[in-house]
């Protein structure tokens, strides 16, 4: 009998150690599903882990692809991309959002993040391709949405004007010391027509005037010495330019 209910107990003992040893490895293969990698997404970016983030939000959208979550993993990989310094995802990312939930109530934001992302590659004048792009972004949402992040949008452009105007500024003053004052001409008046808000606008009509005075087409150059900005300093030395030059000015 003794016998017996040792041969009971070690068959229990048994049959409990293999339920706990099932139960172990069902917890170390469960699948937190899309809600499960969204929040540990959203942890590593609070923490300013944004390589981890961009994996885990990477799994919402590989994994899940039409959970409620997808379109706002999207969003958050393309900060994160951002917080990671791996631009070209970021624009990569925001072009797929744009292109599956180009109705969604962020797309906005998404095309503002886009536009920053160009902006953020642009470190010098040299950088024209990412200028350009980020100018034609941030002039698409001033389209779309006038109001939306209006003063960081001007701000950008205000600097992207300025530095792809000062490469087209030195252009200009290559021909125009070589005294080829047509291939000159075509140059500021792109900038003035192309970056009307730049730094060098006025200094542009400025030049214009001295083209024009070369060229002995006075009224033109009449014409931009009165498109100069009073408050700026080339103003007056238009008019002394145009006294010089021009009989009767």
């Amino acid at each position: 009998m003794t016998k017996i209910l040792f041969f009971v107990l070690a068959v229990l003992i048994s049959i409990t150690a293999c339920s706990n040893k099932s139960g172990k490895k069902k917890k170390t293969t469960f699948d937190t599903g899309a809600s499960g990698w969204f929040e540990k997404g959203q942890r590593h970016a609070e923490r300013n882990e944004a390589s981890d983030a961009v994996e885990a939000f990477e799994k919402v959208i590989q994994l899940y692809p039409y959970d409620k979550l997808a379109a706002e993993a999207q969003l958050q990989l393309i900060m994160a991309n951002r917080a990671n310094g791996t631009h070209e995802s970021a624009i990569a990312n925001a072009d797929v959002f744009l292109q599956i939930y180009p109705a969604h109530a962020e797309v906005n934001h998404v095309i503002l993040l886009k536009a920053l992302s160009f902006f953020d590659q642009v470190t010098g004048e040299r950088e024209e391709k990412q200028a350009l792009a980020s100018l034609a972004t941030f002039r698409l949402l001033a389209q779309r949405a006038p109001e939306f992040k209006k003063e960081i949008r001007l701000k950008c452009i205000s600097i992207l004007e300025d530095i792809l105007a000062s490469a087209k500024m030195q252009d200009s003053y290559t021909y125009l010391n070589r005294k080829g004052f047509f291939p000159a001409i075509h140059r500021y008046r792109e900038i003035i027509n192309t970056y009307p808000n730049s730094r060098f606008t006025d200094e542009a009509y400025y030049r214009l005037a001295e083209c024009f005075i070369a060229l002995a087409i006075d009224d033109e150059a009449r014409f931009c010495v009165q498109k100069i900005s009073p408050k700026s300093r080339w103003h007056p030395l238009g008019n002394e330019l145009l006294k010089k030059h021009i009989k009767n000015a």
